[in-house]
């Protein structure tokens, strides 16, 4: 029993030290938005640039691989964005 109450306390107090250092600042919460959108969407992005870029130019993996895969990277935060801001004018009365 005592090792249980070691690790809860432990456990709560580096919550609370590393969660109160990083959660009012908006790069922390921004980036976890975005890595949440990115873990949802990511699929999209890659069926997308897949069907409409590399199956009809007929790229090469050389070519298409880098070009699916930093499209994606780039394409997760950007639609993060426009989808925010459109969901922000369409409902304002939603806290986004």
């Amino acid at each position: 029993m005592g090792g249980y109450f070691w690790i809860y306390y432990w456990l709560r107090t580096v919550q609370y030290v590393f969660n109160t250092d990083y959660n009012g600042h908006w790069v922390f919460k921004f980036l976890n938005e975005v890595a949440m959108w990115g873990y949802l969407s990511h699929y999209l992005w890659i069926v997308l640039l897949n069907h409409f870029i590399v199956k009809p130019y007929n790229l090469s993996f050389l070519v298409g691989g880098p070009l699916v895969t930093f499209g994606t990277f780039i394409l997760i935060p950007v639609s993060y964005v426009v989808l925010k801001r459109a969901l922000k004018l369409l409902c304002p009365f939603i806290k986004v």
